[in-house]
This record gives C-alpha cells, sequence and structure tokens, in this order.
C-alpha cells in the first residue's frame, strides 16, 4: 500500500474527468435537489487511471443524517460515494452516521474501535480514501485522530493491495509525510 498525502488543494484536473464530474454533479443535483459533491475528491481518485475495475473504500464517507450548523444540512452526506455510483463504480462507504437507503454498499462503523475493518477481507481495495474523517468533530475530539489513524493504518496495510494507494487528507493530523 501507498500512503499519498493528498491535499485537496494541490490536485490536478484533467479536463476530461472535470466534464464527468460536471455531469455526474448535474446528475446528483436533479436526483438529491443538491449536491455538494467536492471536485478535488472526485478527480483525486482518477489520478490512477479508470476506476471501473478498480474496488474503492472511502473512510468517513458521510452520511444520510449528518449535519452542519454553520453550512447547513446535506453536507456531509456521501456525495463522492453516489457519484462513483453513479459512475457504475462499485464504491464502499463506511461512516459511523447511517447509510440505509443509499444504492452503494455501506456500513455504519466506529472507526476508532480496535479491529474495525476486520469484516474486509486481506488485499481487498485498490484505492482507500480518508478526506474529511480525520478532522470530522467525532474523529478529533480531544485530539483523538491521531491515535485513530495509528489503529487504523495496520488495518489499511492488510485490506489495500500491495500496489494499492491510501488517499489522506491529513489536514485534521498534524501530520507529514515524513512521519511515515
Amino acid at each position: 500500500m501507498k500512503l499519498i498525502f493528498c491535499p485537496l488543494e494541490k490536485i490536478k484536473f484533467n479536463e476530461e474527468v472535470m466534464d464527468l464530474y460536471l455531469q455526474l454533479h448535474k446528475k446528483l443535483q436533479s436526483i438529491y435537489g443538491i449536491s455538494r459533491l467536492s471536485a478535488s475528491k472526485f478527480c483525486s481518485i482518477f489520478q490512477f487511471g479508470d476506476v471501473g475495475n478498480k474496488k474503492i473504500l472511502e473512510l468517513g464517507c458521510g452520511s444520510n443524517n449528518s449535519k452542519d450548523c454553520f453550512l447547513g444540512s446535506r453536507t456531509f452526506e456521501p456525495w463522492l460515494l453516489r457519484a462513483l455510483h453513479e459512475h457504475r463504480t462499485n464504491p464502499i462507504g463506511i461512516d459511523i452516521g447511517g447509510l440505509e437507503d443509499e444504492l452503494f454498499e455501506g456500513y455504519s462503523i466506529d472507526l476508532s474501535k480496535e479491529r474495525a475493518l476486520d469484516l474486509f477481507q486481506d488485499n481487498s481495495f485498490d484505492i482507500v480514501c480518508a478526506y474529511s474523517f480525520f478532522d470530522a468533530p467525532s474523529v478529533n475530539f480531544c485530539g483523538t485522530s491521531k491515535s485513530t489513524f495509528n489503529k487504523l493504518i495496520p488495518q489499511l496495510e492488510r485490506i489495500t493491495k500491495s500496489e494499492g494507494y491510501f488517499l489522506l487528507d491529513a489536514t485534521g493530523l498534524n501530520l507529514n509525510q515524513n512521519d511515515y
């Protein structure tokens, strides 16, 4: 597994992928009435080529009942996985909140617990991403995000293929690439 620190502000926007993003963003808006699909999160997944045959897992994907008191409701819903599903991939999402009624495979799991990812087989995923997970209030409460990260790394090494990628926005972790 290659751990890639992926600051979202540095993502390169390929024209073909951006066209796909705009199509899917528009489609999500028509289905849900609103979409907060991040172009940088979406485009970052495609930096490794076509994702059609890749198995993708998002940690802290957002849930149906996630709310943000500043930005309003629907902010932390699983927009990335909805778009990947609309693109005919089979993404899997994990969030502590509910994922019922989603069209993609989803699990309500507390990732701060030991062995939280035991339900997945070894070498299962091509891409695992955690963009907003480690700076989420429920994870970063009292500075526990680095502890959660340290618990997850051995599990991620087990479930991610050796040639696979773990994409991480480490903003909430106070880490840099030299730490790991």
